[in-house]
């Protein structure tokens, strides 16, 4: 499931980069947009450890 979910992430990603090389790049769009990645990507840690609990 964590997989899945780190899948669709990166998915997300990739085709919002590509959504914005299509757009134009507007260096507050990168910046936003990593910290859109980041946050994303803590969301999925909590995601993680509740699909496979720590033995």
């Amino acid at each position: 499931m964590a997989i899945i979910v780190i899948g669709v992430i990166g998915f997300l990603g990739a085709a919002g980069i590509v959504f914005l090389i299509i757009v134009g790049i507007e260096y507050q769009s990168v910046k936003y947009l990593i910290i859109f990645m980041v946050v994303l990507f803590l969301l999925s840690i909590p995601i993680d450890l509740f699909e496979r609990p720590p033995a």
